[in-house]
C-alpha cells in the first residue's frame, strides 16, 4: 500500500528574521514545525491539538509512556478500537523504532472523518501523530495534513527525513540502484544512488511547494514564514540523504585540507558552480531539483546548488545562511568563514557571500544584485 501523498565587495549589516511555526515539546524531546496559519488550539496533558487558521483541518500530537505498548501493531488496535474506526495500515521503521502508517476512518460529531496517522513505538516514550479533517475537508487539506506528520523531529535525529518521507521510501519494496560519475577537482568517482530515494525526496519538495503556493497571506509575511519552513523542510529531508557524498568528499577529496575551513568553502563551491544549470519548471510545478538529485546528476539551478552547499558545508562543520531576492529572482549561500569579500551579517556573524551559478571566487557578487535590501535570509544551518 501505498499512499498519495560583482563583481563588487558587498559589506553591509542587516538583520532578517527567520520565523518558523514551530512547537517544541522539550521535556519529550520532540518538536514539530507547522505550515502557516496552524496554531495551537488544545492543550491537555501529554496531548497538543493543532488547527488551522480555519479550525477545518487538525493535527494532534500525544506521547505515552514507554512501557504502555509493547508494539507499534498494539497502538493501532487500541487507536481502531476507542475511535471505532476502519482503515489500513503498513508497519515501517521510523528512525530505526517500530511504527506503523496508517489511513483511517470514523465518525466524529463533524460527521465522516478522514486521518492520516503515524504511530511510533519508542523506547521511553510511545508517540501518536494523528492529522485529520472531517465535512469534505480531507483531499483539500491532504498536503497539510502529511506536512504536518513530516514536520515532527525527534532531537537526537532531527536532520532526518520526517515520518511519512520515511514510510514512502521504505515502501518500495525493491530498490533500483543506479550509479553516476561526478567529477570534482578533474577527477571522476563513481556515486551509487537508488532512484526510490531520489524519487521521495523530489515528492516531498511537490507537497511543500503547493503549500506554499496555497497561502492566502501578504507577501512579506510568506517570504518570512513560509519560504523559511519550506527551504527548512528540504534541508531536512535531504541532510541523511547526502551523507554518502559528504563522505566521500571528506575521505577522497577534501582530506588534506580538512582543517582549512575556507579551502573546503572552496573546494565544494568550485564543484557545485560547475553542474549544468537546469531549472525544472517543464516537468515540476516547484521548478526546484531536490539537493540529491542535483548532487547525483550534477545540475540545477541556484536554490537546489545553494542547500546541497549548506549541507555538504554543515557535515564538514561549517556554519552557513540561504540569501534570497524576489526581486533578482536568485539566491546566494554566506558561509561563516574567514577571507575577503561581501558579507552579510546575521545573527552577529558576518557571513562570506558564494555565488553558485557562476564560475567565480568567494566572497564575490554581480554589482547588479548589490542592493542588500532585496535579500532576505531564510534558512540558517545553526537551527539543525
Amino acid at each position: 500500500m501505498k499512499f498519495r501523498l560583482t563583481l563588487l565587495v558587498w559589506i553591509f549589516s542587516l538583520f532578517s528574521p527567520i520565523n518558523s511555526e514551530e512547537v517544541i515539546l522539550k521535556k519529550y524531546g520532540i518538536s514539530v514545525n507547522l505550515p502557516m496559519g496552524w496554531t495551537l488550539k488544545d492543550r491537555g496533558g501529554t496531548s497538543r491539538l493543532f488547527s488551522d487558521s480555519k479550525k477545518a483541518a487538525f493535527f494532534q500530537v500525544s506521547v505515552y509512556p514507554g512501557e504502555k505498548f509493547q508494539t507499534s501493531a498494539e497502538m493501532y488496535s487500541k487507536i481502531i478500537e476507542n475511535l471505532q474506526a476502519s482503515g489500513e495500515q503498513d508497519r515501517f521503521s521510523f528512525s530505526g523504532l517500530d511504527s506503523i502508517y496508517a489511513y483511517i476512518t470514523f465518525e466524529s460529531e463533524t460527521g465522516r472523518t478522514q486521518a492520516n496517522m503515524v504511530l511510533i513505538n519508542g523506547t521511553e516514550y510511545d508517540i501518536v501523530l494523528i492529522a485529520f479533517a472531517s465535512g469534505g475537508n480531507y483531499d483539500s487539506y491532504l498536503d497539510q495534513l502529511l506536512s504536518c506528520i513530516d514536520s515532527f523531529l525527534l532531537d537526537k535525529d532531527k536532520n532526518c527525513p520526517g515520518p511519512v518521507s520515511q514510510y514512502y521510501y521504505q515502501s518500495f519494496k525493491k530498490k533500483r540502484g543506479l550509479e553516476s560519475r561526478i567529477k570534482v577537482k578533474g577527477k571522476a568517482y563513481e556515486i551509487p544512488f537508488d532512484q526510490n530515494e531520489l524519487e521521495t525526496s523530489q515528492l516531498m519538495i511537490e507537497r511543500e511547494f503547493r503549500i506554499l503556493k496555497s497561502y492566502q497571506y501578504p507577501l512579506d509575511k510568506v517570504m518570512g514564514i513560509g519560504w523559511s519552513r519550506y527551504y527548512r523542510m528540504i534541508y531536512k529531508d535531504n541532510y541523511t540523504r547526502l551523507n554518502f557524498i559528504a563522505e566521500l568528499l571528506r575521505t577522497r577529496v577534501i582530506k588534506r585540507d580538512i582543517d582549512n575551513k575556507y579551502k573546503i568553502a572552496e573546494i565544494l563551491a568550485g564543484w557545485i558552480q560547475n553542474y549544468k544549470y537546469r531549472r525544472a519548471a517543464d516537468i515540476l510545478e516547484s521548478d526546484l531539483i531536490s539537493p540529491l538529485i542535483c548532487s547525483v546528476k550534477e545540475i540545477g539551478d541556484c536554490d537546489s546548488k545553494g542547500l546541497l552547499y549548506m549541507i555538504l558545508l554543515k557535515y564538514m562543520g561549517i556554519d552557513s545562511i540561504l540569501l534570497v531576492s524576489k526581486e533578482y529572482g536568485h539566491s546566494v549561500v554566506g558561509v561563516d568563514i574567514p577571507g575577503k569579500g561581501a558579507r552579510f551579517n546575521f545573527g552577529k556573524k558576518d557571513y562570506l557571500i558564494v555565488e553558485l551559478n557562476t564560475n567565480i571566487d568567494i566572497g564575490l557578487i554581480d554589482r547588479d544584485m548589490a542592493d542588500p535590501v532585496k535579500w532576505r535570509v531564510v534558512l540558517s544551518s545553526r537551527v539543525f
